[in-house]
């Protein structure tokens, strides 16, 4: 459910958000697969947590595959990715490295954003609780 602020998303949208960069980055930045990507759509996306699970699990067996068959002597190459599966902001020159590591980057940033986002609700709803990790 998404929180009751302005602009807020719920956990669902970030992480079919994050599937959906994932999927970009890895299979159509880095590994070359041709792919359109609906970056929109992604934040208007509504499902059950089950079908987003299983749609997680699908993702990972293409990137397992996709990854396997990548050359790794080309991760260092350097080349502008399409617009299309950048998402946000001009796209520059980046290697297939690179590329890997802002799809880590991009997840965990998320990540954070949804635990930041459901210590807030829990906190309006009086039902905080400080966790040591």
């Amino acid at each position: 459910r998404r929180p009751d602020v302005p602009g807020a998303n719920s956990g669902y949208v970030i992480a079919t958000h994050v599937l959906g960069n994932a999927r970009a980055w890895v299979l159509g930045i880095v590994c070359g697969q041709p792919l359109a990507r609906d970056r929109p759509g992604e934040f208007a996306s509504s499902g059950t947590y089950e079908q987003l699970g299983k749609a997680a699990c699908a993702l990972s067996g293409e990137i397992d595959a996709a990854l396997a068959a990548v050359d790794q002597s080309t991760l260092d190459d350097r080349f502008v990715p399409a617009q299309e599966l950048w998402g946000e902001g001009e796209p520059h020159e980046i290697s297939r490295r690179e590329a890997l590591a802002h799809v880590l980057e991009h997840a965990s940033m998320h990540l954070g954003q949804i635990q930041l986002t459901a210590d807030w609700v829990r906190g309006q709803r009086g039902q905080w609780s400080v966790v040591s990790g």
